[in-house]
């Protein structure tokens, strides 16, 4: 929306092509008729690189051909910082699944959004809730916000009680703090704002104020609630601020659990998103590495690391954050490197080395019941469950309830329906009892 003021403004409209920022650079002008570099800036700090080539039969994947101008840019895709030194900037060629949108944002921007989007049309409609998004790269940032009555033209003419303007900034005092303002509105036009802020491919967040009162961590938003999380798939730290008065400015002041690295989390975001994607494909196909046998299962532990971060995030945790550094960096990579390698090769014999060993869910179509198996010996005891349904359905540690967040798995029996339940809960369900079967863990 305030895009499209500027737009109305200035004559430059919300899209426009890469020679409107950069007329002397030779590469800015590589679009052709037949659709060749198609790139564009989507406002003054996103770059847009709709996929225009076919897919690779074999791969899935398109290589799009992009020209990236000079200075950062935060490769939302790749989840990585790219930094262009050349005078005439820099051509890459990346590989994409055609669902995704090569987008690349000015390192270090703010981005706001609504959390509800509307028609454009319906302008009557003030945003009442904000998205704040930080993108990593940068010391600093900021972003005006543009507002009006959304019930008449009283814009047109410049009438100051018919516009508003609403700043959002941050600044990084140090490696382990961000400070978030955003400033009360020069004119509102509704009683109640919420807001959300997006730390982008940030490290966990330890303390959070806001105007100097403390808000609470909790693994999930909850409804109506000030607090803060971590959602480990996007590797963003995310903060809630309740509904409060819209003339209300906030200081949001962040304490992160780690000084920030940039390229400590350099692919995390990628990876996130990527690994749940290969293995989708390869589900459709049945041919993910170890959904039909136990073993370590790498590409299946690679699309849940995403998971298995927002919940090591918990500031309360000494032991999970400890993890959660572990985990990251050089270790995930290694953990993609592992899981590709897997994937191209014979996955009989396992590779060495596993730390947890898969649940593999099987179904029986006589009996009309599912199994969960955790070693080559329950699959070879039940070989009436002939059919293994939705792979892995978790994963049982070695080192028992000492794993990090291990949870005891619990059997219980129906013997009027003749069936199993295994389940976190520590009582019967309805019309169950205790089973006979050994209880584990599962994480």
């Amino acid at each position: 929306y305030t895009e499209n003021r500027n737009a109305y403004d200035t004559g430059v409209p919300l899209t426009y092509p890469m020679y409107y920022d950069y007329p002397t650079l030779a590469d800015a002008y590589l679009l052709d008729g037949t659709g060749t570099w198609p790139q564009y800036m989507f406002g003054p700090n996103i770059m847009v690189a709709p996929v225009t080539v076919t897919k690779n039969e074999n791969s899935g994947l398109a290589t799009q051909n992009i020209w990236v101008p000079p200075g950062v840019w935060w490769d939302d895709i790749y989840g990585q910082l790219l930094t262009v030194t050349a005078a005439n900037g820099q051509r890459i060629a990346q590989p994409y699944d055609l669902t995704e949108i090569p987008i690349f944002f000015k390192a270090g921007c703010v981005v706001p959004r609504p959390s509800n989007p509307t028609k454009l049309a319906a302008g009557s409609r003030n945003f009442q809730d904000l998205d704040m998004y930080i993108y990593p790269g940068g010391s600093s940032g900021t972003y005006t916000i543009y507002d009006d009555d959304g019930n008449t033209y009283a814009y047109v003419s410049g009438a100051t009680n018919a516009t508003s303007q609403t700043t959002m900034s941050y600044s990084r005092p140090s490696a382990s703090s961000i400070t978030v303002n955003i400033g009360a509105p020069t004119n509102s036009f509704i009683d109640t704002r919420s807001a959300r802020v997006f730390i982008v491919a940030s490290q966990p967040i330890s303390t959070v104020t806001v105007n100097g009162v403390s808000v609470p961590y909790s693994i999930a938003a909850q409804p109506g609630q000030s607090s803060f999380r971590y959602d480990g798939p996007s590797v963003t730290a995310i903060i809630t601020i309740a509904s409060m008065s819209a003339n209300t400015a906030l200081q949001i002041d962040v304490t992160l659990v780690a000084p920030q690295n940039d390229d400590n989390l350099a692919g995390l975001k990628g990876y996130g998103y990527r690994a749940p994607l290969a293995k989708h494909t390869l589900d459709n196909f049945r041919t993910t590495p170890y959904s039909t046998t136990v073993g370590p299962g790498m590409l299946k532990q690679s699309g849940a690391r995403g998971t298995y971060l927002s919940y090591l995030a918990d500031p309360s945790s000494t032991t999970g954050l400890a993890l959660f550094q572990n985990l990251i960096g050089d270790n995930y990579t290694q953990l993609i490197n592992n899981a590709v390698t897997e994937i191209n090769s014979d996955p009989s014999p396992a590779p060495a080395g596993p730390t947890m060993t898969a649940l593999v869910q099987l179904w029986s179509p006589s009996r009309q019941d599912m199994l969960l198996c955790g070693s080559s010996a329950c699959l070879s005891d039940n070989s009436d469950y002939d059919y293994i349904v939705f792979g892995i359905e978790g994963y049982q540690p070695l080192t028992g309830s000492s794993a990090p967040y291990a949870a005891e798995l619990y059997d219980y029996w129906n013997q009027d329906t003749t069936d199993n339940w295994a389940d976190v809960m520590t009582t019967a369900p309805s019309d169950y009892t205790m089973g006979e079967f050994e209880n584990g863990y599962i994480v």
